[in-house]
């Protein structure tokens, strides 16, 4: 982790921080579990070659959890601000 400049733990789709990401060279780690978040974050930012993208939650053991989310297409039903595109 001392490796990283910015350390993102639920990066979601990345839209609110490109300000900052685009102006530093510093390594970038984004950590974001939901897949449809993950995909819109790593095709956000494809072309920049200090982002380190990891689709996984985490814990504070090795348990294996329940991991509860909003489906995509439920984001959408229930009329909230969506940024998605169907990457999948």
């Amino acid at each position: 982790m001392n490796n990283f400049g910015l350390v993102v733990i639920g990066a979601h789709n990345g839209s609110g921080l490109e300000s900052e990401v685009l102006n530093t060279s510093k390594k970038i780690l984004f950590v974001e579990p939901v897949k449809y978040n993950f995909i819109e974050l790593q095709n956000r930012y494809k072309n920049q070659k200090n982002i380190y993208f990891d689709n996984s939650a985490i814990s504070n053991n090795n348990d294996r959890l329940n991991f509860f989310f909003v489906k995509k297409n439920s984001v959408e039903k229930l009329n909230k601000r969506s940024v998605y595109r169907d990457w999948e």
